[in-house]
């Protein structure tokens, strides 16, 4: 239509050049992986104490609830937070944390969530 191929332009009709590699959406591996829980606690699903941690958002980003299963008997435990940032988590849990016994919780597990 205007006289001329795309493959007469300088990129051929392509998006990127030739050797381009896409290096967005690539964080990384954040601290240790979960799947290495099980070296350091063998038997951590038949030991209480051991439990694995969760943030849910809010309706609108508006807050957030943590929840912390243990994994021996599955009791849920639900904390308030008011943003999901780690500055409110580390708060709240250590609120929850001193109110308990020290040999009550032996590990707490989150993921990248």
């Amino acid at each position: 239509q205007y006289g001329f191929s795309v493959k007469q332009l300088p990129m051929k009709g392509k998006r990127h050049p030739n050797g381009y590699v896409e290096h967005r959406g690539k964080a990384g591996q954040l601290g240790r992986s979960i799947y290495k829980r099980y070296r350091d606690f063998p038997h951590y699903q038949h030991e209480f104490g051991h439990f694995e941690a969760d943030t849910v958002q809010g309706k609108a980003h508006r807050g957030a609830v943590m929840t912390l299963v243990e994994q021996q008997s599955k009791v849920m435990i639900v904390l308030n937070i008011h943003h999901k940032t780690d500055e409110a988590v580390n708060c709240q849990l250590d609120q929850w944390l001193a109110k308990l016994p020290r040999h009550f919780v032996k590990s707490i597990t989150f993921d990248n969530g």
